[in-house]
Parts: C-alpha cells; sequence; structure tokens
C-alpha cells in the first residue's frame, strides 16, 4: 500500500507553475523546481511526471485559474466594446506591473515563444488559449452589435481576430518596457475603428 503523500499536490504544481512563470521552462531547473514546490526529487518525478510534464500541467493550471479569471469580466451578459477596452486598457496595466516585478504577464505566451515550435502538447495549448481569446471577444462584438454600437462595416471574425492579436502583442512587448502613453493611444485607436 502506498505511503500518503506529505504535500498537497495542487499547492505545490502551483508553486511550480510560479516558478515557470518567473523563469520560463529553460531557465527553471529541478532545484528550482524542488525548492519552491517544497518536495524532493523523487516526489516530483513520482507525482508530475518530468519536467516536461511538469511544464504542462502547469500550463493547464494557469489556464484553468489566470486565464479563466481575467477573461471573467468580459463573459458577464451583455458586455461589448467597453468590456474588451477595459480588457486590453487591463493588459497593459498588467505588462508594466509585470515589468517593474521581473516576471511576465502571460505563462501561456511565454511557453508558446520558448516550446511550441518543438513540443506539440505546449502548441495545442497555446492554440486553444487563443481559440478561447476569439470565442470570447467574438460574443462581446455580437452583443455590441445586437445593441447598435458597432461599426455596420465591422467583420466579427476578422475583428475578433484582430482583438487577440493585439491582446497577444500586448504582452510580448513586456520586456521592453514599452511606453505606456503610446500603447493606450493603439488600444484607442483600434477602438474607434469599431465603434458605430
Amino acid at each position: 500500500m502506498p505511503r500518503p503523500k506529505s504535500f498537497d499536490p495542487p499547492v505545490a504544481l502551483n508553486s511550480a507553475m510560479r516558478v515557470f512563470w518567473t523563469k520560463g521552462f529553460h531557465a527553471a531547473s529541478i532545484q528550482n523546481l524542488t525548492d519552491e514546490m517544497g518536495i524532493n526529487r523523487f516526489s516530483l518525478y513520482s507525482t508530475f511526471g518530468d519536467k516536461r510534464e511538469l511544464f504542462h500541467k502547469a500550463l493547464d493550471m494557469y489556464r484553468d485559474t489566470v486565464v479563466e479569471e481575467y477573461l471573467a469580466p468580459l463573459e458577464k451578459p451583455k458586455q461589448g466594446l467597453k468590456a474588451i477596452e477595459n480588457h486590453l486598457y487591463h493588459m497593459i496595466d498588467s505588462v508594466f506591473e509585470g515589468t517593474k516585478k521581473g516576471g511576465v504577464t502571460c505563462l501561456l505566451q511565454r511557453g508558446g515563444a520558448e516550446k511550441g515550435a518543438t513540443d506539440k502538447a505546449v502548441a495545442e495549448r497555446v492554440n486553444a488559449f487563443r481559440q478561447r481569446l476569439f470565442e470570447v471577444f467574438s460574443q462581446d462584438l455580437k452583443n455590441a452589435k445586437a445593441s447598435g454600437e458597432l461599426a455596420s462595416d465591422v467583420k466579427i471574425p476578422d475583428a475578433a481576430w484582430e482583438i487577440v492579436a493585439l491582446h497577444m502583442g500586448l504582452t510580448a512587448m513586456e520586456p521592453a518596457a514599452p511606453d505606456k502613453k503610446a500603447l493606450r493611444s493603439m488600444v484607442r485607436s483600434a477602438m474607434s475603428r469599431l465603434k458605430k
């Protein structure tokens, strides 16, 4: 009969997620991970698999917790253009907050940049994340159309993908610490083209 675990796997996984989020996959060593998770190597491998499998599990936790939390305001009933605009401004604030703390805004985006070309499981998770963003933005654009605030010539699928690209671009700019005013102006310009 196996001995009961002396640690809480979801808590340990959350700690691993934070390590990958801060350091990325390649720079996060097994020692970094076990130190932060409060477990030994045997416990890591027997519970989570190797480093690659642990990374996949960390990406899933990030998707199910962090991503869902920041998408929640966009999914309230009858959200429209203002919700999208506020979300993009929030992303800009997150970029600057993350830069100050030495972290990154999006673990999925970082994971895609580091591992997406060589790890099919990571690429699938990143593509699913982009699709999730597309669906949320599409619904808000449909709501905006129904309420009469969307310009009549806007094609919802095209506009939704443009917003996804803007969202992803904002998080990619983080390490360069871009000009906050310029980014907010870019969002205003993009949103103005959607408004009636």
